[in-house]
């Protein structure tokens, strides 16, 4: 039997990294199971991996300020995913951010 152990956690969103398209300053969505997601990572290294699988090459990066102001600027919009990566067998495994 498998048990997910989901404890809830604060995780502080300031100098984390998103990924944003050159030609219309809009932030690089992932579209999975249905559901777009904003990717946001911790490292320049986790973001340009995750573009390159993803196949994004016309993209520069943003740091996040501030963690209040940044969670108010998508609530609602779109679901957060914290370093995305992939699998050997091809599925892609994150944290997901779960908005108070």
């Amino acid at each position: 039997m498998f048990q997910h152990d989901c404890k809830p956690r604060e995780i502080d969103l300031k100098d984390k990294l998103i990924a944003v398209y050159i030609d219309d300053d809009q932030p690089v969505l992932f579209y999975l199971g249905g559901t777009f997601f904003l990717p946001l990572f911790s490292t320049p290294e986790k973001l340009v991996e995750a573009m390159a699988i993803a196949g994004v090459k016309a993209f520069h990066v943003k740091t996040i300020t501030d963690h209040d102001d940044f969670l108010d600027s998508v609530a609602g919009q779109v679901r957060l995913m914290l370093d995305p990566w992939r699998t050997e067998h091809g599925t892609t495994r994150f944290t997901e951010l779960r908005l108070p």
